[in-house]
């Protein structure tokens, strides 16, 4: 992250000199030669302080990255931006955090708790964990995606998955298919995970083509595998969203037509005030959030890929 926080540093400059831009902040010296040049790093509630002075939008960038998190009122104050962190973070483990940040569990203790101010870099880093790896999406809402060249791979990765996504929603099911089996070759991936998913095997090779030319699917010597993760937030592709949940909803469909003995399908119909209609809203989405945090706390191996597809919806003058 040292390398995006340089880059983030000088994209925020713009056109203005070293000197110019430091007056502009109130600083002396040679401060943002130091920081641009990673001889120094920022806070980053100095960071976020320059990004309000040059014109950005910085409440925006928090709303736009994380939806469901109510943005900090003043994000250059750093109890607000702790705050914004912990409701980011969900039910993420402490533990986990320091692991992908690798700072120390009580450090990154004390940057939760907002006892501690922490650099842009290790803010990144921060957030990168406490997002599911999205702080590239955080940082191009900030200064642009093309602004920070250290994060290109991570953009050409999202752009690849979007057009993946919507051409062929069973992508989504695919990686993670060939990750607990990793390594596998290519030609056995490609008939093994066609015979599962019922699709041709020829589609299936061109598919898995397509992740490895999008760096979503690593091809060494011993197979194809999967290094790393990769999550998207889906919130603002409503395109993306819609595919998937049709896709989803027609493969529960035909999947009802051939059930297996662990699979799991349940429906209810029934009369409700509107009243009740909103509460059941919030228990579902309550319940999918426990259920997203109970898999992320999992410690045990993964043995199977599984679809949880969750509907609720009404008929009726008000149902509009």
């Amino acid at each position: 992250m040292r390398e995006a926080s340089r880059e983030l540093c000088r994209a925020l400059r713009g056109g203005r000199s070293q000197v110019a831009f430091a007056r502009r902040l109130g600083l002396r010296g040679p401060v943002i030669a130091n920081w641009e040049a990673g001889r120094r790093s920022p806070t980053i509630t100095q960071v976020l302080q320059a990004a309000h002075l040059v014109g950005v939008d910085v409440p925006g960038s928090f709303r736009g990255f994380a939806p469901h998190v109510p943005p900090p009122d003043d994000a250059t104050d750093y109890a607000e931006l702790a705050r914004w962190l912990q409701g980011l973070r969900g039910h993420t483990p402490q533990c986990d955090v320091a692991r992908i940040t690798g700072a120390s569990r009580h450090r990154v203790g004390r940057w939760l708790r907002g006892e501690a101010v922490p650099r842009l870099h290790e803010f990144l880093a921060l957030v990168h964990a406490l997002s599911g790896c999205r702080v590239p999406d955080w940082v191009a809402r900030l200064v642009g995606a093309q602004a920070v060249p250290s994060f290109a791979s991570w953009y050409r990765r999202r752009d690849g998955v979007r057009e993946l996504l919507l051409t062929n929603p069973w992508v989504s099911v695919i990686r993670p298919l060939v990750r607990i089996r990793q390594p596998v070759c290519r030609s056995e991936a490609a008939s093994m995970l066609a015979a599962e998913l019922g699709l041709p095997e020829p589609e299936m090779a061109g598919v898995l083509q397509q992740l490895v030319d999008c760096e979503l699917l690593q091809e060494t010597e011993e197979g194809l595998g999967v290094d790393g993760g990769f999550t998207m937030d889906l919130a603002t592709m409503q395109a993306v969203r819609r595919t998937l949940q049709g896709h989803w909803a027609q493969a529960a469909a035909d999947r009802v037509q051939a059930q297996r003995p662990d699979d799991l399908f349940s429906f209810n119909v029934f009369t409700a005030s509107n009243e009740l209609v909103e509460q059941l809203q919030e228990l579902q989405r309550k319940y999918f959030r426990q259920v997203r945090a109970l898999v992320g706390e999992s410690a045990t191996a993964p043995d199977k890929v599984v679809v949880m597809n969750l509907q609720m919806f009404a008929f009726g003058a008000d149902s509009s």
